[in-house]
């Protein structure tokens, strides 16, 4: 969709939780959802829940575990999401098939309007802004002004009577690090209600389906394994283009790649990703260029620090994004950008002499990016993405 291509009730019982947390939740049965997904034979990311639908009943307790990858994530319900798919499916029909780049452009502007402070692209706004804090609304939207916030308060059960009910960013660590816990209300009517994730909007969606307590739910076996099989049918077109592209047969915008290759996808399909370098291993000679094409939102990182967070999230709930991620370091040049939709960037990182950090920075655009490093120091040098931590390689420089 054009969008997507521009970026990225209650019972008289608990009138009075309506102010608070609903009335007693949780106290039923948990039932799991993974968000995103750690695949044990390849580097990959997955904008995906698995299942893509959860069965509960009231009371019960929905637990979504985040396998980090790298790719940050929310579980966020509510009206003004549904209201928001609403109005862009009435956009994307009034636009039709054939929209000329002026009407694009115009669209995407309308676009950002209605989405403003309800999701937000993480390479563009960086800074992380309200859509990324956990947020509770009965009615309206998130504040659009980044000096506000959403009241402070305890996390309520869920009941289906929320506007806005978000985790926001999903910290990979600490105490609540990779869970977020959505106790349902005792209350909750029967029905579907939709959950997204705010960063990957439009692609990253599931639904929860609350059914009667009297009323039977798959097994959490057998939610399980729809999981699993869900899983599969995402992972099966990544395990053929990673054959493919080691045996370099890979392809990008039609067109072959050869040479190193840093991240890779599946066709079209760019929601599931390779977090991989292809080859793994590189052998060049002193000074002797080495160019990756890079596919996807990667860096290029030699001598990386133990531990480089992408993410901080700070005890008021503030999430900032590091910049010694997006930024170049060690003498290479600031990569432009994130830009999907301007074409291939070309960029020569120059010579480093094997000391100290060096990094390309955020490498991000479409089709790819063609990065560049010479190396000038003989032996082993490890290199990194520092957006996605199981990415790395070796590049070995001999004299």
């Amino acid at each position: 969709m054009w969008y997507l291509q521009y970026m990225r009730r209650v019972s008289m019982a608990c009138v009075l939780a309506i102010l608070t947390a609903a009335c007693s939740s949780g106290a039923g049965p948990e039932h799991v959802v993974r968000v995103d997904y750690q695949h044990d034979e390849f580097a990959s990311h997955y904008w995906r829940y698995f299942p893509s639908t959860v069965y509960a009943h009231p009371g019960d307790t929905v637990v979504f575990k985040q396998e980090w990858t790298g790719e940050p994530h929310t579980v966020t319900f509510g009206a003004r999401l549904d209201e928001l798919a609403e109005q862009v499916a009435a956009l994307d029909s009034r636009l039709g098939d054939s929209p000329t780049p002026e009407q694009e452009e115009e669209a995407g502007r309308e676009y950002e309007s209605l989405s403003e402070g309800i999701v937000f692209d993480p390479y563009i706004d960086a800074d992380a802004p309200l859509a990324a804090k956990p947020c509770y609304l009965r009615s309206g939207r998130p504040p659009r002004d980044r000096d506000e916030s959403c009241p402070v308060r305890e996390q309520p059960s869920f009941d289906g009577g929320y506007s806005y009910y978000s985790s926001g960013f999903i910290p990979p660590s600490g105490p609540s690090g990779n869970t977020y816990r959505v106790p349902l209300a005792d209350t909750i009517r029967s029905g579907t209600y939709n959950f997204h994730c705010v960063i990957h909007y439009g692609y990253m969606q599931g639904r929860l389906v609350v059914k009667p307590s009297g009323e039977s739910i798959p097994s959490a076996g057998e939610m399980d394994r729809q999981a699993l099989e869900e899983i599969a049918s995402a992972a099966s077109p990544l395990r053929k283009a990673l054959t493919e592209v080691r045996a370099g047969r890979g392809q990008t915008d039609g067109k072959p790649v050869s040479g190193p290759i840093a991240g890779y996808h599946s066709g079209g399909e760019f929601t599931v990703a390779l977090d991989e370098f292809v080859p793994k291993r590189i052998t060049a000679r002193v000074g002797e260029p080495v160019t990756w094409t890079v596919i996807g939102a990667h860096t290029i990182s030699f001598d990386v620090p133990r531990f480089v967070p992408v993410y901080t999230v700070a005890d008021n709930g503030t999430v900032e994004r590091n910049p010694v991620v997006d930024r170049a370091a060690g003498g290479s040049p600031d990569p432009p950008p994130a830009d999907f939709s301007s074409g291939p960037s070309v960029i020569d990182g120059g010579t480093w002499d094997g000391s100290g950090f060096f990094s390309s920075g955020l490498l991000a655009s479409e089709p790819y990016t063609k990065y560049t490093v010479r190396v000038s120091d003989p032996g082993e040098h490890f290199f990194a993405c520092l957006v996605h931590p199981a990415m790395v390689g070796t590049l070995v420089v001999r004299d």
